[in-house]
């Protein structure tokens, strides 16, 4: 009787083990399987915040090159004035120069 009660505790151990082994195994499974699907969701994150910081700087590398152009232009535009007014005056004096030699 003891060796059959000995026996019955034994199996019923080994049971109990294996059990604990499977439970074990889907539980590193499911953990496993959540770890691959967290690592998937912070790579999309991490890229899509890498694009918003890719998009910021070029915005901000665009605003940058509108602003100098925009100062560029507006140089070119004063140096076409004072051209134009610099023609203006020599024309001008050289029509006086005409005039004063004619007279």
């Amino acid at each position: 009787m003891v060796v059959e009660e000995t026996i019955k505790a034994i199996k019923e151990t080994e049971v109990q083990a294996e059990q604990i082994v499977k439970d074990a195994e889907q539980q590193c499974a499911q953990i496993l399987e959540k770890a691959g699907e967290d690592a998937l969701a912070l790579k999309v994150e991490r890229e899509k915040e890498a694009n918003r910081k890719a998009d910021k700087l070029k915005e901000d590398a665009k605003a940058e090159g509108d602003q100098f152009a925009a100062e560029a232009s507006k140089r070119v535009e004063q140096d076409i004035e004072q051209l134009k007014n610099l023609a203006r005056k020599k024309k001008e004096d050289v029509a006086k120069m005409i005039v004063s030699q004619l007279i």
